[in-house]
């Protein structure tokens, strides 16, 4: 198979990267929060239809009014199926940034930069249309709703039969983490994504992403990891955690702030009982596998200065590498809080909200976007491999269950644009420039495996 000649594929990128920007700034100012998609899929469908006006390539369709599935099916001949996916949904955060093409609806934004997912995606089908001729087999597009909520939008597009046939599926989110910058990419062999398990316990300090509790003092310095404007993230293997949500309440007894004998503090107790769930992480897990426990929310049934609340709620989640430590994650978390509420006579009710699993990146899958990643980079300096699995999680796990998958890491820090603020913070912004390499990867990957 030929090789992919790199200069004409730079200049080909570059030919369509303003149209790329202006897909991603549309659906940036004008974001649907998860399972609302549908004004975005029906964007979408409008731009995959002016792509291809006789229709002759791409057979779309919409298995649910919120998502797009478009199959280009190659002039080349029968061959196999592969999917590329795009989520396409955005997060209930209020924007703060500055851009002229900020959010058009109040406490909805794209924080987590699905708006270049997208036009990523788009990107690629507009470059992949040219060389139709060329394709032996399927090219699959998934603009997939629902990535940010679980059960996910993966499970239902999957349920809906929109990966039967597929032989491989592939996936890239951007990061804009330090060291990780524009046009480098992220990649892990095996398990990318943690699985993630998420708890109710109220707690205030600084706010950041749950999978990285380290950057909720200073969200910034987590960035710092290595994911510049440049650079692609990759790891065989487990690349992203699985996640699961916590939902607890401390059931005590009310009372009068000025006599907390007569009562049964939930407060209190919840705080012990935060400061104890460390311990599980710390204490009664392997060092090699240890998780991600974050406690995200305390509320109690009163805001009263002077009224001893009867209960307090925590919320949280918690992110583990592999199913075993999961369950037995979650078993400790379940012990912790029961016994620290008997000891000062209060009850624990707890319920477990299942989240994503790992996100596995196959060895197959793994070596077909290394040989990509070698053609379509600069450098080998560009690609970032990761030594563990990352602490996010994502239903793309969901894929990586059915079809052999890789999922990859696109990087867009960049101090010098004010692309510093990590995802899911109001003022997180993407390195543009970043989404070229975006575009590469995804041609790159049917360049590979259906192009003659």
């Amino acid at each position: 198979m030929p090789a992919i000649h790199r200069e004409e594929l730079d200049r080909r990128v570059e030919q369509i990267h303003h149209q790329v920007v202006a897909w991603r700034r549309y659906i940036h100012a004008n974001p649907d929060l998860s399972f609302e998609e549908q004004p975005t899929a029906a964007y979408i469908v409008g731009e995959l239809q002016k792509m291809d006006t006789e229709g002759r390539w791409l057979h779309i369709s919409q298995p649910d009014s919120n998502c797009v599935v478009a199959d280009l099916k190659g002039g080349a001949g029968d061959g196999p199926i592969i999917a590329l996916r795009a989520d396409i949904d955005a997060l209930p955060v209020e924007e703060l940034t500055d851009v002229p093409f900020a959010s058009k609806k109040k406490g909805v934004m794209h924080a987590c930069g699905h708006d270049t997912h997208a036009a990523m995606l788009l990107g690629a089908t507009k470059l992949l249309l040219r060389d139709a001729e060329k394709i032996k087999g399927t090219v699959r597009l998934l603009f997939q709703p629902a990535e940010e909520v679980p059960p996910g939008g993966a499970k239902m597009m999957i349920e809906k039969g929109c990966m039967e046939g597929v032989s491989m599926v592939f996936g890239e989110h951007i990061f804009p983490i330090p060291g990780l910058t524009t046009g480098k990419v992220g990649y892990m062999r095996g398990a990318m994504t943690s699985s993630c398990d998420s708890f109710h316990i109220e707690v205030i300090g600084r706010g950041g992403h749950a999978s990285m509790p380290e950057g909720a003092i200073d969200p910034i310095p987590i960035a710092s990891l290595a994911a510049a404007t440049g650079t692609v993230l990759v790891r065989k293997g487990a690349i992203l955690r699985s996640s699961d949500n916590l939902h607890a309440e401390i059931v005590g007894r009310g009372g009068h702030a000025s006599m907390p004998e007569c009562s049964i503090d939930a407060v209190s107790i919840a705080c012990l009982a935060v400061t104890a769930l460390q311990q599980v992480v710390s204490r009664r897990m392997p060092p090699s596998k240890c998780p991600v426990l974050t406690i995200t929310t305390i509320t109690s049934s009163s805001d009263s200065y002077n009224v001893i609340p009867d209960r307090v709620t925590l919320k949280g989640t918690l992110r583990c590498t592999d199913a075993e430590v999961r369950e037995s994650a979650k078993k400790a978390v379940e012990e912790v809080l029961h016994g620290i509420c008997g000891s000062f006579g209060a009850t624990c009710r707890f319920e477990w909200l299942p989240g994503y699993g790992v996100t596995e990146n196959a060895d197959s899958a793994y070596d077909v976007g290394m040989r990509v990643l070698a053609q379509v980079l600069p450098s080998k300096d560009h690609i970032v491999v990761l030594p563990e699995c990352m602490a996010a999680s994502e239903d793309f796990s969901e894929y990586s269950k059915v079809a052999p998958a890789n999922y990859v890491g696109i990087g867009c820090y960049s101090p010098e644009k004010g692309c510093t603020a990590p995802n899911h913070n109001a003022k997180f912004d993407v390195d543009e420039t970043a989404m070229k390499v975006g575009v590469k990867v995804h041609f790159g990957i049917v360049h590979e495996l259906l192009m003659q």
